[in-house]
Order: C-alpha cells, then sequence, then structure tokens
C-alpha cells in the first residue's frame, strides 16, 4: 500500500492513523446583531414566511428568537438565516414588488410576449 510505503501508520480500518490534534477553529462573527433590524425581522415574520411557502415557519422562528435573545448562534444557524433572508429579499425585490422600467421612445428593446413549447 501506498501510504505504508511512506512510513505512514494505517488502522485496522484502513484509513489513515493521525496523532495530530485538530486545531480549535475561532468562532466566526456572528452575521446578524441580537438587535435585528426592522426590515429582517419583517422579512423572517410568519406572516411573510407564509406568504412564500418555502420554509418552516416554527423552525425560523425558533432561529430568530435565539438571534434576539442573545444567544451564540452556530455556523450552521448563520448559514440558514443568510439562505432565509436571500430568498425572502429575493422574493420581495424581484417577485413581489418588482417594477419595471419605463420605455422611452428612443430605447431599443425587444419585448418577447409569447413562450413556444
Amino acid at each position: 500500500m501506498a501510504a505504508q510505503a511512506i512510513g505512514a501508520q494505517v488502522g485496522a480500518d484502513g484509513h489513515l492513523a493521525t496523532t495530530e490534534t485538530p486545531v480549535p477553529r475561532a468562532d466566526p462573527p456572528q452575521l446578524l446583531p441580537s438587535a435585528l433590524p426592522d426590515y429582517v425581522r419583517e422579512l423572517l415574520s410568519e406572516k411573510a414566511l407564509r406568504e412564500i411557502g418555502l420554509f418552516n415557519t416554527m423552525a425560523v422562528g425558533q432561529l430568530v428568537q435565539k438571534a434576539e435573545g442573545g444567544a451564540r448562534l452556530t455556523e450552521v444557524d448563520d448559514m440558514a438565516l443568510v439562505g432565509i433572508l436571500s430568498t425572502q429579499l429575493v422574493r420581495h425585490r424581484f417577485c413581489q414588488g418588482f417594477a419595471s422600467a419605463a420605455v422611452g421612445e428612443g430605447d431599443r428593446i425587444k419585448v418577447v410576449d409569447r413562450v413556444v413549447a
């Protein structure tokens, strides 16, 4: 085996054995402050989450309570909140409240008004 050829120790399970201890990782900074801004609170509200219908409102509510309560959020909690907020912002900005720009007389645009299967 190649690992044995270079002098590495191979365990009974066939995996490389190591004597190194993992280096503790510094806690990442909190992505959300404990006092959530109003727009974030609105996007994470039960009403807004229910309207989009993509997220478990109870689970998101628990994450929000955890963040507002000052508890240290895990990296997974942070990633979940970023994903939820990103989805809510895209929906709010581009789906729900999208306003197309006015088209001027000299603007060169192509209007597609039908879909061909």
